[in-house]
């Protein structure tokens, strides 16, 4: 990671939790990394707010149980307020309804305080992206919940009639799980066309952010795309 970070803009990172030796701790080991700076840190979600806007902070690293406000409160308001920050939830919640309102308020990753470190590396890196990163224990979890929200998911109907062919190829990829290159790679077409083409997926089945398109191709079982 670190060499392609020299040839591009380091990751502007915001560490929001209260506990402080906790917060120390992972903003020491983030910035070992040469593609992370490290622009600030929250002990609360006010605060979170408040700097991820002062900091132009590219990635927020969010706690869910902070005082004046929440982790998932937080979120919804930088969703809002400042539309190109990412925030991947960090947290010791494994529960259902924890997981799926932080994904509802806009969060695009949900990673467990004891996953090993290179995980949080890589989910700094994934959602700066552009692309949704859950910890792998919860992704069955969530795709049952998601149903159980909605009530089943009926790919014929909420905008998937919408969708061109190559936006279905494209998001039958989400489905599986692989990041814009591979998809670029997988359908010969261009990186910045796969963005276009998520960012019109997502618009067309009113949906806040990619891991939520993933979970509905895959709860669909979306074909394997054609290649060409």
């Amino acid at each position: 990671m670190s060499g392609a970070a020299d040839r591009q803009p380091r990751i502007r990172v915001l560490v929001a939790d209260d506990e402080r030796m906790f917060r120390h701790a992972l903003t020491q080991l983030l910035a070992m990394d040469s593609g992370i700076e490290i622009v600030g840190e929250a002990a609360d979600g006010r605060e979170a707010l408040a700097l991820a806007a002062d900091r132009r902070a590219d990635v927020i690293l969010m706690d869910i149980a902070m005082p004046r406000l929440d982790g998932i409160e937080a979120t919804r308001a930088i969703a809002a307020q400042c539309p190109g920050a990412k925030v991947v939830i960090l947290t010791i919640y494994t529960d259902d309804d924890n997981v799926f309102q932080a994904l509802q308020a806009g969060a695009a990753g949900y990673v467990l305080k004891d996953a090993a470190p290179e995980e949080t590396l890589r989910a700094v890196y994934a959602v700066a992206r552009g692309e949704g990163i859950l910890s792998p224990s919860l992704v069955g979890r969530v795709m049952r919940e998601f149903a159980r929200l909605t009530g089943g998911w009926n790919p014929n109907i909420q905008g998937f009639a919408d969708l061109s062919p190559r936006e279905r190829d494209v998001l039958a990829l989400l489905g599986e799980g692989l990041r814009n290159q591979d998809i670029a790679a997988r359908l010969s077409i261009a990186e910045k066309t796969v963005k276009h083409h998520v960012s019109s997926i997502l618009s067309k089945l009113q949906l806040n952010h990619r891991t939520e398109a993933a979970l509905l191709a895959s709860r669909a079982g979306l074909a394997a795309p054609r290649k060409g």
